[in-house]
């Protein structure tokens, strides 16, 4: 072909696949002409976005004809496990060695003796009947060409699809575009660092596995229910005019799943945020906002939950005194993070510490409803109205009563119109009685630490830069006859809240 006839769509090593000619890339990544990778074992191959684009419909068409989907698997700490341990040697050779039975699944591969998470080859193969499967991992070629003869030695599983650091070029990162350039609303991928894939990281999984280790049946049954709900979006949303149109997204679904696992719940910590970490980036605040939990970070009357390091600190003494918060160790929020259902909290509870008597869901609907008693107050805007029914729709077909309950962040959302909930509207939401909801608001009222509740309001406004008044400032402290707290605690004076001035004090605070 000659060179000025040819739009060079494809190139190997800078190199028209086509004519021949050198064909320098543009620097513009946006530009159609730009070029992108589009194999899995080179990085030489490349096709201009507007080739890739045309491949990827291709392929986008082609999974959906067979409804499927595209998951790629990482390789260490997800479904096997590599080591160098020179013991090991004995006991591959030596029949008599009692850990030699023990050992059948365990495979040296150059330095490396790796084994298989318990019912790997049994996953991969339910896998690979509904989904695609790419191996992407953080070693080295050589490796993952050897894990993948051990797992797949006729390549029925993986095929060619298979990429490592030495094309990806990086050993700490895992960039979806690699392999997806255009699109990943049909891609999952399960691994067992969430932190290292700089794409939407679908599916966690618990490292390090152990003998009696059913992880892989967990992600299995996340994978079936993904699956089955996105061709549900599909099938109810596709374009009659081009069925092969994608209108679901897997990171829609997944968070759909996820975010209502912990669903009512408001959840606080202690020993677990370090005193120079910002709230909002730590790895347990993120967990429990995935899950669709409220976190704060003070004892309020809604906390249903501490998520504690160890007994003995303020934190859990004041919610043991509070005497309706459950406190557990950071084991329940994991388990309830990879499980995708909340963790029982009997089973994980602070060794040594006592528990509320009150059922977990009787204690999420009384906290929603003190919440919602608050929220009554202030309105609900159109924008936040709506969400709050968009909530409501999506758990109604859910046969869980925590799912039912909307959580206190979702519901302090709705406050801006001016126009409150009624009570009749505040029972149907909440699935409860209107005058328990109003009795136990006020119960919790009285026990409410309004100095601790305002140093915070008064905390954030100070870091967003905003100064108070006087008369802003006394009014935050109510009923004692001073004008500030301070003037009452250099007096020796203990600070007397009256309830509804206080309540009304605070709401136009934090409302600011």
């Amino acid at each position: 072909m000659d060179s000025a006839e040819c739009s060079h769509e494809l190139i190997f090593a800078g190199m028209c696949a086509y004519c021949g000619s050198t064909v320098l890339e543009q620097s513009d990544p946006n530009d159609e002409s730009s070029f992108v990778s589009i194999s899995h074992d080179t990085s030489a191959l490349r096709a201009t976005r507007k080739h890739a684009e045309k491949l990827h419909r291709e392929e986008t068409q082609r999974l959906l004809s067979e409804r499927r989907l595209s998951l790629i698997v990482d390789l260490d700490q997800t479904i096997v496990h590599a080591w160098d341990d020179p013991a090991i040697e004995s006991w591959l050779v030596d029949e008599a060695h009692p850990y030699h039975a023990a050992s059948k699944d365990i495979h040296r591969i150059v330095l490396h003796d790796t084994s298989s998470r318990p019912g790997t080859m049994a996953f991969l193969e339910k896998a690979a009947s509904v989904f695609e499967l790419h191996i992407y991992t953080a070693g080295s070629r050589s490796y993952a060409d050897a894990v993948a003869q051990l797992l797949d030695p006729k390549g029925r599983l993986f095929a060619r699809r298979i990429l490592s650091r030495d094309e990806s070029g990086s050993q700490r990162t895992k960039d979806l575009k690699r392999l997806f350039p255009c699109d990943d609303a049909m891609v999952l991928i399960i691994d067992d660092r969430a932190d290292t894939t700089a794409g939407p990281v679908i599916s966690g999984v618990r490292p390090v596995p152990e003998d009696n280790d059913a992880e892989l049946d967990v992600i299995w049954e996340h994978l079936s229910k993904i699956h089955t709900a996105f061709y549900m979006m599909q099938d109810e949303n596709k374009d009659e005019n081009d069925p092969l149109l994608v209108k679901a997204d897997v990171k829609a679904v997944v968070n759909g799943f996820r975010s209502r696992t912990l669903l009512g719940c408001t959840i606080l910590f202690s020993g677990l945020i370090a005193v120079n970490e910002s709230f909002e980036v730590n790895e347990f605040w993120l967990m429990a906002k995935e899950c669709g939990a409220n976190c704060v970070k003070q004892l309020t009357p809604w906390v249903t939950h501490l998520v504690a390091a160890k007994p003995g600190t303020s934190k859990v003494h004041e919610a043991e005194d509070q005497g309706d918060v459950f406190i557990v160790a950071k084991e329940w929020l994991e388990e309830s993070f990879y499980a995708w259902r909340r963790a029982d909290e009997r089973v994980h509870a602070l060794p040594g510490v006592e528990q509320p008597s009150m059922d977990v869901e009787e204690r999420i609907a009384q906290a929603a409803a003190a919440a919602a008693a608050m929220v009554r107050s202030r309105g609900q805007s159109e924008e936040e109205s709506t969400v709050l029914k968009r909530t409501r729709s999506a758990i109604d077909d859910e046969d869980l009563t925590d799912d039912l309950l909307l959580s206190v962040h979702e519901l302090k959302r709705a406050r801006k119109e001016g126009t409150p909930l009624n009570e009749e509207e505040e029972a149907e939401l909440l699935r409860l009685s209107p005058s328990s909801s109003a009795a136990e608001m006020q119960e919790k009222l009285r026990h409410c630490d309004w100095n601790s509740m305002m140093d915070d309001v008064m905390a954030e406004l100070e870091e967003e830069g905003e100064q108070l008044d006087t008369e802003t400032e006394a009014e935050a402290w109510p009923g004692d006859g001073t004008s500030s707290e301070d003037e009452a605690s250099e007096a020796g004076t203990p600070v007397k809240h009256d309830t509804a001035a206080s309540l009304t004090a605070y709401q136009r605070l934090e409302a600011r």
